[in-house]
């Protein structure tokens, strides 16, 4: 084919047409990428307040580790002291039978 002005400017504009068409297309892909990054952006400013500072943590768990030992101590206490008073109460009857079967046999 023999390139006169005519062809060589319609062959010139529609190379240009194309690119300007690709750089459109282009852009728009950019552009939704770049929304699609903004949205995960906002989401994760919105959920950063939702979480507490892992310093923040550690400093109420110690507090609550601190208060849990010391029910637990507070309960072995009272558990110990029960188990005292059962066994009192447990020899204190054994002692009252021996007591009973004595004086019946006595008597």
């Amino acid at each position: 084919m023999p390139w006169d002005v005519d062809t060589l400017k319609e062959y010139v504009e529609r190379i240009l047409d194309e690119q300007t068409e690709a750089r459109k297309i282009a852009k728009a892909e950019v552009d939704r990428r770049l929304d699609a990054m903004n949205e995960l952006r906002d989401q994760i400013d919105s959920e950063r307040g939702r979480y507490v500072e892992r310093e923040m943590y550690d400093q109420r768990h110690q507090d609550l580790e601190r208060r849990v030992g010391g029910v637990e101590g507070r309960l072995s206490n009272i558990e110990g002291g029960i188990q005292i008073r059962a066994a009192t109460i447990g020899w204190g009857l054994a002692a009252l039978a021996v007591l009973i079967a004595a004086i019946a046999y006595f008597t």
